[in-house]
């Protein structure tokens, strides 16, 4: 492992090798990294991204760990760990500067103090706020890109400042690919009555808590929403609710959520999404589309389950 060598004696003070991944989870799933990076702040993760690039040497982000599914065998080359970037500052009384490793509830919490309206339906989202913006996380017709103004993105080589026309957002998408990473971003808000704001977000958490209350680790939901539709709705209907493989089980209470009931492995969950996927087709006619992410080497039925959309429809055909 030559190329660890070398990327220990340039950031050996933010990097560490062979590092278990499931406890940096929400599912409690998956092996080790090859090596965990963490950079303290934004230009540092500037010239650790630049210098992985230059070397050719192949890495992916685990923000939050709340909406992804890291392989048993673990995830080759670097893992960036964005837990550190975690400034949150309040500028001018109308705008949030937050780091990509900031808990999106730190977020929605400071945005209400500070009595900016348009995050409130984003409460008890788990997650980090880099990753809530790459997949325009939202919740009740709100979404994260609403109220982004821009944000410092590392994409070809180096950090740039892209404005909210560049993201492309749509529903649980943006256009922050696999080559690009979000690092640090400004959101700005409507002015609303703090005391208004935080009855609005008491409220969002607690219809989050009746209807989400799942028992078991989870990952939140696992398939997106058709136009129109209700990924959970639908899986009811097919008669997935409770299905298991192995220990990983579809919530008997939000059967969009999968539990992890004690020692679930990726392979199970896979397959127990990929056995719910068939389900709601062969019931409904409609193909879910995962919304959770896969980290890892990927076998065949990983590569069929999260492949783009228009190949898993190819591959029924």
């Amino acid at each position: 492992m030559a190329w660890r060598a070398r990327l220990l004696q340039e950031f050996a003070a933010i990097c560490a090798v062979d590092v278990p991944l499931a406890a940096r989870t929400s599912w409690n799933i998956g092996g080790c990294a090859q090596v965990l990076a963490s950079p303290r702040d934004v230009a540092e993760a500037g010239r650790l991204l630049a210098w992985l690039e230059r070397e050719q040497i192949a890495w992916t982000v685990l923000g939050g760990g709340s909406n992804v599914l890291i392989a048993d065998a673990g995830v080759s080359g670097v893992v960036l760990c964005l837990e550190r970037l975690n400034r949150l500052e309040v500028v001018a009384g109308t705008t949030v500067v937050a780091g990509a490793g900031c808990h999106l509830a730190r977020l929605v919490a400071a945005a209400a103090a500070a009595g900016l309206g348009g995050l409130e339906h984003l409460a008890g989202i788990p997650g980090s706020v880099g990753g809530a913006v790459t997949m325009n996380a939202g919740a009740h017709g709100q979404q994260i890109g609403d109220v982004l103004v821009s944000a410092e993105v590392f994409s070809a080589g180096s950090v740039a400042t892209w404005p909210r026309q560049r993201f492309d957002f749509a529903y649980r998408h943006s256009a922050v690919d696999t080559g690009a990473v979000v690092l640090q971003v400004v959101v700005a808000g409507a002015p609303v009555a703090a005391a208004e704001l935080r009855r609005r977000s008491r409220a969002v958490l607690e219809r989050r808590r009746v209807s989400q209350a799942v028992a078991g680790r989870s990952a939140g939901s696992v398939f997106k929403n058709p136009p129109g539709q209700s990924a959970w709705r639908l899986i009811a209907a097919a008669g997935m609710r409770a299905a298991r493989v192995g220990a990983a089980q579809v919530a008997q209470q939000h059967c969009n959520f999968i539990v992890n009931l004690g020692s679930a492995t990726s392979a199970e969950v896979v397959e127990l999404m990929s056995r719910v996927q068939a389900a709601v087709v062969e019931h409904s006619g409609i193909l879910l589309q995962p919304e959770v992410r896969f980290i890892g080497t990927m076998d065949t039925a990983a590569r069929r389950l999260f492949a783009p959309p228009q190949q898993m429809l190819e591959s029924r055909e």
